[in-house]
C-alpha cells in the first residue's frame, strides 16, 4: 500500500485472499479506500474478506468473465489499483492509471 497509496476514492481489486491478498485487503481498509474488490475462487475466503474490509467479493471459479463483473462492479471504469501476484486479466479491469502491485515488492 506504501506503493499505490490509494485515497479515501480510490477503488482496489486483490486478487487471492492468501496472506499477500488478506494483507493488502487489510491496507486498502486502513487506508479507507471507497472499494475493495476481492477475487478468489474459494467462496469460503470470503466471510473473513468482508469482515477485514471488503466491499464486494467475486468468485472467479463461478464468474464467466471477472473483468467485466469488475467493471460492473466499478461502474463501468474499472479499478483505479489491483494486487496480484500473476499480471493475467489485471490489466483489464483496471481504469487510466494502470497501477499493478505485483506481490513481494
Amino acid at each position: 500500500m506504501n506503493v499505490l497509496k490509494p485515497s479515501s476514492e480510490s477503488s482496489i481489486v486483490i486478487f487471492g485472499l492468501g496472506t499477500v491478498g488478506l494483507t493488502a485487503l487489510m491496507g486498502a481498509k486502513y487506508l479507507k479506500a471507497k472499494q475493495i474488490i476481492a477475487v478468489d475462487i474459494q467462496a469460503s475466503k470470503f466471510p473473513l474478506a468482508m469482515e477485514l474490509g471488503a466491499t464486494d467479493v467475486i468468485n472467479g471459479r463461478e464468474t464467466s468473465d471477472v473483468v467485466a463483473k469488475i467493471k460492473e462492479i466499478t461502474g463501468g471504469i474499472g479499478a483505479d489499483f489491483a494486487v496480484q501476484k500473476m499480471i493475467g486479466k489485471t490489466l483489464n479491469c483496471l481504469r487510466r492509471s494502470l497501477t499493478i502491485l505485483p506481490s513481494g515488492l
